[in-house]
């Protein structure tokens, strides 16, 4: 039988823990075991210096100059390309920009049109409730059905009448993970496009969607990435659908030109028709 676990072994275990020193990058307080990372990363040591450049130096001094000198205007694209390789994509394929529930708004609108003539966006039930809210938002705006099954009986509905599945890789109450590869070739079989939420995935699960042939994925800077409050979420958008997405909300840095301030809106190419407003906001 194995002894019952002591305070002593427990400490050896602990010393001998590979990972023991990161605890040193963040600023917790003495004596707190943090396991909260999928509500709120905590504190890097290294953001509070960052920080304080931002807005001591790039914000107090440079002012309007720092969108340029300090690369404020590329930020999104440049935090985007940092998050790409953890999930598996080209970093021209990832985007920072506002919330998980805006993104997911935005490419179930952008994959509903692409798959005009289908009728129905499948989900999940149990699954964290703005994906559910945000889909069935966007199923009624765009006239079509959501509907939310058991996980395990997600797969074998996928059909001709789907437009989309759109499901979380990691569900953020059982922990359970779906087949990513799997549940990607059974819907392009059916000629369906896939939507994965990677707000429980990203920055603490392996992820490769280019490697599944995924469409559109979604997910939150806050929690497993060690965003701060509030951090804006991002999007990813494969390659080969880029010149294809047509996604709702236009914005001003969508445009293919925006210094022109034409009345009219142009698309810009890329991920960057996918950037829905002036700042990547968390709003």
């Amino acid at each position: 039988m194995t002894p019952a676990p002591t305070l002593e072994h427990a400490a050896r275990l602990d010393a001998q823990d590979p990972l023991a020193h990161c605890r040193e990058r963040f600023t917790l307080p003495p004596g707190v075991i943090y396991l909260d990372g999928n509500s709120l990363g905590a504190l890097p040591r290294s953001v509070l210096a960052r920080v304080a450049r931002a807005v001591e130096h790039e914000w107090g001094v440079g002012l309007i100059r720092s969108w340029n000198e300090a690369d404020w205007y590329p930020a999104p694209q440049r935090v985007g390309g940092r998050i790409a390789p953890l999930i598996g994509a080209h970093a021209d394929e990832v985007i920072v920009a506002d919330s998980t529930s805006i993104n997911l708004f935005k490419v179930l609108a952008a994959a509903l049109r692409m798959r005009a003539g289908r009728r129905r966006i499948l989900g999940e039930r149990g699954n964290f409730p703005t994906d559910a809210y945000v889909a069935s938002g966007a199923a009624e705006l765009m006239n079509v059905e959501f509907v939310a099954l058991e996980p395990e009986a997600v797969a074998a509905a996928i059909d001709e009448r789907v437009a989309i599945v759109s499901l979380t890789h990691v569900n953020y109450k059982t922990g359970r993970m779906y087949d990513m590869a799997g549940i990607t070739r059974r819907a392009h079989a059916a000629g369906a496009l896939v939507v994965w939420d990677l707000c429980h995935t990203a920055g603490a699960m392996s992820c490769a969607l280019n490697a599944c042939q995924a469409d559109f994925a979604v997910g939150c800077g806050y929690k497993y990435l060690n965003g701060d409050p509030g951090a804006p979420g991002f999007v990813f958008i494969a390659r080969r659908h880029q010149e294809l997405v047509h996604q709702p909300l236009t914005g001003w840095f969508g445009h293919a030109r925006p210094f022109d301030f034409s009345d009219d809106y142009v698309p810009g190419r890329g991920m960057a028709a996918c950037w829905s407003a002036r700042l990547p906001s968390s709003a």
